[in-house]
């Protein structure tokens, strides 16, 4: 007898503190890709390799303070509950 195919769980049975629990972990996973952009474009500046447009970013801003805060950020957002 062939195996019925599964079906998409009916939305009522979806455990909405799952779904949240998905939504948060998507949502850190861009602000942690976003950060880490900031920080190869920090990287580029204080080595000197960046755009002209990349060091206008940053030429009034302390350069070892951004990447503090960027690196901080990132840090908190990956250490993520098991």
């Amino acid at each position: 007898m062939a195996t019925p195919a599964p079906t998409a769980p009916a939305e009522s049975d979806i455990d909405p503190n799952a779904a949240r629990t998905a939504r948060h972990l998507a949502t850190l996973d861009r602000l942690e890709a976003v950060g880490m952009s900031l920080v190869d474009r920090i990287e580029r500046v204080s080595s000197g390799t960046a755009s002209e447009a990349e060091a206008a970013l940053f030429a009034e801003q302390d350069v070892v303070l951004a990447f503090t805060r960027v690196a901080r950020a990132v840090r908190q957002m990956c250490r993520r509950p098991s």
